[in-house]
């Protein structure tokens, strides 16, 4: 509600715009004092802002908010969550695309290893694949991606059938990386 407000022009002050980037920056300063008694939820408000961030290109506050919203899901105890494995995703997705592998491959590892405990979910399922696919295709290892992805658009597609749209980004990524591995005839 606060982001929306800001970025509203009724609300501010006549003629003035914010950018969607300066509220998110804003808003992050926010969110301990707003939310200094419920851990759930400012990990649920720091888990949202690492995927904002990410989504536009702020690859360090993403990074940020995303490890702030793991020690919340931490604080919690409810770091095995869907909610925290998520974030772990996205920070794992983060740090390959930044070509820190070794960070990227220990969350993976870890939630690898969370997921091989319990029963996974196609949410979960999808969220593992995705991560290593990403991962695999920095580490310039196209044709070890490819049936990441694979697995990762078979779990979403049954874990959130109406996500076309991701779906999509994640078949074109796949297809990348079946050009790139020299398969040219699946992709």
């Amino acid at each position: 509600q606060d982001l929306i407000s800001r970025t509203n022009p009724a609300v501010m002050a006549q003629g003035s715009s914010v950018l969607l980037k300066d509220a998110l920056l804003d808003a992050q300063s926010q969110i301990a004092m707003r939310f200094s008694d419920q851990p759930t939820i400012r990990a649920s408000v720091h888990k949202s802002l690492a995927e904002l961030f990410s989504a536009i290109d702020l690859a360090p506050q993403a990074e940020a908010q995303a490890r702030a919203a793991l020690a919340m899901y931490r604080e919690a105890g409810t770091e095995n969550s869907v909610e925290a494995q998520s974030v772990q995703s996205t920070l794992a997705i983060l740090l390959a695309s930044n070509s820190d592998f070794a960070q990227s491959d220990a969350i993976i590892h870890a939630l690898a290893d969370s997921l091989s405990k319990q029963q996974a979910s196609d949410q979960q399922r999808y969220l593992l694949s995705y991560a290593q696919a990403v991962n695999l295709f920095n580490k310039g290892t196209y044709a070890d991606a490819v049936p990441h992805y694979a697995v990762a658009i078979d779990a979403l597609a049954r874990a959130q059938p109406g996500n076309v749209g991701l779906m999509n980004a994640i078949r074109r990524n796949q297809i990348h990386a079946q050009t790139m591995a020299a398969l040219y005839a699946e992709a």
